[in-house]
């Protein structure tokens, strides 16, 4: 059997040095300080399409408030918006677990704000929730004063 040549294995070593998270799946704490995290654990399909409906209409608020959401549909994680970084599948399913919750905000620190159970979510609400926090109510305050305030 042939021997790996230097060649490539100084590729591999290169390759894996300039993507240390290659191929790896990373923690929550990945988004603290960039993105609030709304974890959201649809039970059916029909709940799925309504959500999906609502983020695709509120995208500009979201990404206002910097939220990023994650969804748990049938073992997979939907990522809106898309992300780059992706979180492991286990840890967001033990954290709505041990949050007995189908929906969790997640504020900039990375600490849990809110659950939500699927019979009180609405968007709306998460907003409000958000909205009332003391780090954006510091964005709101440092934004130019002709910018549109939600």
């Amino acid at each position: 059997m042939k021997r790996p040549s230097r060649l490539l294995l100084f590729t591999i070593f290169c390759f894996t040095v300039a993507n240390p998270g290659y191929g790896q799946q990373r923690d929550l704490s990945e988004f603290a300080w960039k993105n609030r995290v709304l974890l959201g654990h649809p039970k059916t399909i029909d709940e799925l399409n309504m959500l999906s409906a609502q983020l695709a209409e509120r995208s500009e608020e979201l990404s206002e408030r910097r939220i990023q959401v994650i969804l748990n549909w049938r073992n997979r994680l939907r990522y809106i918006p898309e992300s780059k970084v992706k979180v492991s599948h286990s840890e967001v399913i033990r954290l709505l677990a041990e949050q007995q919750g189908n929906y969790l905000l997640i504020g900039l620190d990375g600490a849990t704000k809110h659950r939500y159970m699927p019979d009180s979510f609405d968007l709306e609400m998460v907003f409000g929730h958000i909205d009332l926090m003391p780090m954006r109510q510091a964005e709101l305050n440092a934004a130019p004063e002709d910018a549109p305030r939600n």
